[in-house]
């Protein structure tokens, strides 16, 4: 029973801290799409028209974010401009920071 109880816990765990971070993206970056799944410790934001990977990762790297683009995990090239936001390994305030960051940095493009 130990560790259902723990798997229990994690699960917990990580869908508040999805929804933390889908709530923060929402609020302070509504032009971005998230894709959100029910199981998973990332989401994918879908950037809006004019946005690059490549320039919005460049500039994280300013603000401390480490983000991962989306075509990094591509097979096929694509010309959708995704970010992956992992949410794990961080708490509820470190992941609204982060979002408000990031929005710091969409603003400075």
């Amino acid at each position: 029973g130990h560790y259902a109880r723990h798997v229990r816990r994690v699960r917990k765990a990580c869908h508040e801290r999805q929804q933390a971070l889908i709530d923060a993206l929402q609020q302070y970056l509504p032009q971005f799409k998230v894709q959100v799944d029910d199981s998973g410790i990332h989401l994918i934001c879908h950037l809006p028209e004019g946005l690059t990977e490549q320039e919005i990762i460049e500039r994280c790297q300013t603000y401390q974010l480490g983000l991962q683009p989306l075509s990094r995990y591509r097979q096929l090239p694509s010309s959708e401009q995704a970010l992956l936001l992992g949410f794990a390994a961080h708490s509820k305030e470190q992941l609204i920071e982060g979002v408000k960051r990031l929005k710091q940095v969409v603003e400075s493009l």
